[in-house]
């Protein structure tokens, strides 16, 4: 694979500004900036296409959050046929208007991010062998979810159903040895044998060591950890958009406000675990809570009328009496406006 000077310009831009991309190469151990990168593309780190659909928003640049926040970036999701769905953006620009007729105009952003990602991602895992002296086998289990604040046992993890799980199930009880000697990635982690909790929400790692006399192996799990509660809406916001394939709207009314925050309370929202690891996808209406300051404090997706996710892969169903997607049905159409059509 020979890389353009376009390409190399756009991965050592990617890794200077991108997150995702700059912890990949400091897991690494590599200055990407330093490469010669049409000689030496292959020692770029290789990126599996669970790591994109769990950590997507840590793709984006800097320059992407503002239009993020400002509901200029649109998130839509494949449809994972093939394997887990794939999130994508584009920026939407209303720049030209002609009448009561306005011209949109796309521009992907993230499209030859995504495809050197998925390039590397289809690279099938195999244990690597180290060629000094005792070899060495590793193993990794990738994005997980379980439950803050609740203990588990390493086998209760191997054990959950997942989608697209094609990791080889000798493969996988070879993580459930008891000789093994886990290590937590952050202090949020009490572990004592194979028994661990998570106090706090967010993506970590467990790395666990077994010594042979021929071979030595490490495992790694990887955890998406969320809380039971999705959380309330903020008291203090003065504004709410609904957005739906494309077209918001903005809620200003302050008794409309409070009627959709005293609903989704009422809808009791419990974490599913079971929707949570099998990346439950597709939404209806992705809604986002602003404060004076015009700063997003809250934002969730209704994937349908029990199913709501707060961040992505988190899915959380209802346990009460959930009205929440029925009035913000009610809503958008009340407020929404469609365009006039030509002619």
């Amino acid at each position: 694979m020979q890389l353009t000077k376009n390409q190399e310009d756009f991965v050592k831009h990617v890794y200077q500004n991108s997150s995702f991309y700059i912890r990949k190469a400091e897991q690494k151990d590599i200055v990407v900036q330093q490469l010669n990168l049409r000689e030496e593309w292959d020692k770029l780190p290789l990126v599996r296409k669970e790591e994109l659909v769990f950590d997507a928003d840590a793709v984006l640049m800097p320059e992407s959050i503002p239009l993020w926040l400002s509901d200029q970036l649109l998130s839509v999701y494949t449809s994972g046929t093939t394997g887990m769905c794939l999130k994508v953006c584009d920026i939407l620009f209303y720049r030209k208007i002609i009448g009561r007729k306005t011209i949109l105009k796309r521009k992907k952003i993230i499209s030859m991010l995504l495809l050197l990602g998925i390039l590397l991602s289809e690279v099938p895992y195999a244990p690597v062998s180290a060629a000094k002296k005792k070899k060495t086998e590793f193993y990794r289990l990738n994005y997980y979810a379980i439950q803050s604040k609740k203990q588990y046992t390493i086998r209760d993890v191997i054990n959950m159903k997942r989608k697209s799980d094609s990791y080889d199930k000798a493969k996988k009880k070879k993580f459930t040895d008891s000789r093994i000697k886990w290590t937590p990635s952050s202090k949020q982690i009490w572990i004592k044998k194979n028994r661990f909790t998570v106090k706090k929400s967010g993506i970590y790692e467990l790395t666990g060591k077994l010594k042979g006399k021929k071979k030595d192996s490490e495992f790694t799990i990887v955890l998406r950890v969320y809380d039971k509660l999705p959380g309330e809406i903020p008291d203090d916001v003065s504004k709410i958009t609904i957005n739906r394939f494309g077209n918001s709207i903005t809620i200003i009314d302050l008794q409309e406000i409070n009627l959709l925050r005293q609903r989704f309370s009422l809808a009791r929202y419990r974490l599913d675990l079971n929707l949570s690891n099998r990346m439950y996808c597709g939404w209806e209406y992705s809604i986002k809570a602003y404060s004076s300051e015009e700063e997003a404090v809250y934002g969730f997706m209704i994937m349908d009328s029990s199913v709501i996710s707060t961040s992505p892969g988190g899915s959380y169903r209802s346990t009460g009496n959930n009205t929440t997607k029925k009035y913000v049905e009610d809503l958008y159409n009340k407020y929404y406006v469609p365009e006039a059509k030509e002619g």
